[in-house]
């Protein structure tokens, strides 16, 4: 039965979502679907032709954000080699790690309305868990630590055990709907030695973002699906994206290589629509389907500062470390972004890899442009040489 807390924590929460909806109302740059002009989609599409069949891909989905909200997609290739279904810019795809960035949509909120604490101690809300006082650096881990990477964790997909259980989940004949869960995605990392000490480091790991959002889950009493939806995806029209799972309408299908380390097939879409595996263990980690056109709207919204219900946010999305301390080219990373330098400016990004897809966004805060790219393969994509030179057409 829900405690007196619990119970002020849904209601504010309800007040919440209502005041994302009236703010949203109120705010036209969040929904708008105006369309770019004609000459420059034509030209933008002609690029990604040009480029995707240089790089022998089998489909391609791209799409941009103009400053005044303006937005233009094109497609190339399939969406299905095998039974010829043509890619569209409304075909989705599974955005990999760029989920990381809702995980931070989520987390920014909840701590402008004082759910959750950047800085303070996760053992405070994880510290009752059984295999807690076994996390490499855990009684010094935050949850801004963990969303910069900067906690010193190892990567449970580093792990053999992990890499064998895979295996055995898509082995032929198995369950193709069972999963790892999150709690037992720690497990892979306990007892091992940190990378190095909390806070003196950069080492990019999904473990980090597993952490956070069980975290998210104990602050809140919620389902971090349900708060991605509810707070992110409903209100702000991102109707092509939601958590991932082994069915979405409109899917590409995925192609990775016959000698994967996962032991997947090398198409993952079956023959009914299904993909051959469960995608949900990504979780927090990464695991979102979506279009180009949702992520640059996406972009522009959380790497502009505009997200409703969370204050002025931005300064702390884009606080962390450098991702080499020996290169400040290399650039930083802070709430679930790649901030670095370009010729254009600061450049906010992601990217995205899942077996059989690989995907960037980036926006461009000095230009307000976004650009985002998804590829249905995950090898020899050419993906940053192909999202930069969509990008010049636009900066």
């Amino acid at each position: 039965m829900p405690t007196g807390s619990r119970l002020h924590r849904g209601t504010t929460r309800a007040l919440t979502l209502l005041l994302l909806i009236l703010l949203l109302a109120g705010c036209g740059g969040a929904t708008n679907d105006a369309e770019a002009p004609q000459s420059l989609q034509q030209a933008f599409a002609a690029r990604l032709d040009s480029l995707a069949t240089a790089a022998g891909l089998p489909g391609a989905n791209a799409a941009f954000r103009l400053a005044d909200g303006r937005i233009g997609a094109a497609a190339f290739g399939l969406a299905d080699s095998t039974t010829g279904r043509v890619m569209t810019p409304g075909t989705r795809m599974l955005a990999g790690s760029i989920g990381k960035t809702w995980v931070a949509g989520v987390v920014v909120q909840l701590a402008h309305e004082g759910v959750l604490d950047l800085d303070a101690p996760v053992s405070s809300l994880l510290g009752d868990r059984p295999w807690f006082d076994r996390l490499p650096n855990g009684p010094d881990l935050t949850l801004r630590l963990l969303m910069n990477h900067d906690s010193g964790m190892p990567d449970h997909l580093d792990q053999q055990a992990y890499l064998d259980d895979v295996r055995a989940l898509v082995a032929p004949g198995a369950d193709p709907d069972a999963t790892i869960g999150h709690e037992a995605l720690i497990g892979y990392v306990l007892d091992l030695e940190p990378l190095h000490p909390a806070g003196r480091g950069f080492r990019y790991t999904d473990t980090n973002y597993i952490l956070a959002g069980l975290a998210i889950e104990a602050a809140t009493g919620h389902d971090y699906d349900d708060l991605m939806r509810e707070r992110l995806a409903a209100p702000l029209g991102l109707t092509a994206t939601e958590p991932q799972r082994r069915t979405a309408a409109g899917l590409a299908c995925g192609h990775t290589t016959t000698d994967n380390v996962f032991g997947l097939p090398p198409r993952l879409l079956a023959d009914d629509g299904f993909m051959t595996h469960n995608p949900a263990i990504e979780w927090t980690g990464g695991g979102v389907v979506s279009t180009p056109r949702d992520l640059v709207r996406w972009a522009a919204l959380l790497w502009g500062g505009k997200l409703p219900g969370a204050g002025d946010y931005l300064p702390e999305l884009l606080r962390g470390p450098p991702q080499d301390p020996d290169d400040p080219s290399a650039g930083r990373y802070g709430l679930a972004v790649f901030i670095d330098e370009t010729d254009h400016g600061a450049r906010l990004s992601h990217t995205g890899w899942y077996p059989g897809y690989h995907s960037m966004v980036a926006y461009w805060p000095d230009a307000g442009v976004a650009v985002a790219l998804q590829i249905n393969r995950d090898h020899d994509t050419q993906l940053r040489e192909i999202h930069a030179a969509l990008a010049e057409l636009l900066l």
